[in-house]
């Protein structure tokens, strides 16, 4: 494979990357908000900004020191675990009901 091939295989791998994240950022976003039912939810804000700032970041790192890995990232493998999926949602999930609902104004702020 040539130089430019595999230059544009890159660029190609980290555009769909960039496309994926992009995507999740705003699905994440509207089911989230969505499912509290409001959008002046301050921590909800505060979680997708703070998730967007980490997945720039992470795309920063990664392109500069190892271009290949984003491209490669990009792509489903066999043996991905769904366990990993289901807990995060799982947590994210109970945030946003209790949002909805106010189950944590039952707690003591000292928790």
């Amino acid at each position: 494979m040539t130089t430019a091939n595999t230059n544009a295989n890159r660029r190609r791998g980290i555009a769909r990357w960039a496309g994926q994240m992009i995507a999740a950022l705003v699905i994440f976003g509207t089911v989230l908000f969505l499912t509290t039912g409001r959008l002046n939810w301050t921590t909800g804000w505060a979680y997708l900004g703070l998730n967007s700032f980490t997945q720039i970041l992470s795309a920063i790192v990664l392109i500069l020191r190892q271009g290949e890995m984003p491209a490669e990232r990009s792509q489903v493998r066999a043996g991905t675990k769904s366990w990993d999926r289901i807990i995060a949602h799982a947590i994210v999930v109970t945030a946003r009901v209790d949002a909805r609902f106010g189950w944590s104004r039952f707690l003591d702020v000292g928790l």
